[in-house]
């Protein structure tokens, strides 16, 4: 998905986002995160995003409608996808972690939700 090349000169990130599982309408980068600092803790109703770690290592804690939370590690160059309906803990291993997110929808704070309980109590066991 990513070619990374570094010289001298720096370093080079080179996307292909011609196999998005998605039509991208949103992106946005979070850096300058503390270590151990957790960002996300929500869930979105419409929006499926793809994460990709772009320096240092993430830890993301996945938690669909089933209720089954599975835990994964990125590193540099790793990503995952979060489809719509998922609660997502990312939690900064690195000081200079950091990670870019693609979206399938616009921002919407009405689609979000932000209260774990509601989460399991309405949307539990939907597909």
């Amino acid at each position: 998905m990513m070619n990374i090349s570094e010289s001298s000169r720096g370093r080079l990130s080179a996307m292909d986002l011609s196999d998005m599982p998605f039509s991208i309408k949103r992106a946005f980068i979070v850096d300058k995160v503390g270590i151990n600092c957790v960002r996300s803790d929500h869930a979105h109703v419409k929006d499926n995003q793809l994460l990709y770690c772009l320096n240092g290592s993430l830890k993301i804690k996945l938690t669909p409608t089933n209720l089954i939370t599975t835990r994964h590690t990125l590193k540099i160059k790793d990503f995952i996808l979060i489809p719509k309906l998922t609660w997502s803990v990312i939690t900064f291993l690195d000081p200079n972690s950091s990670f870019i997110c693609f979206c399938s929808e616009k921002h919407d704070e009405s689609e979000y939700i932000r209260d774990y309980n509601v989460f399991v109590q309405k949307f539990s066991n939907q597909t």
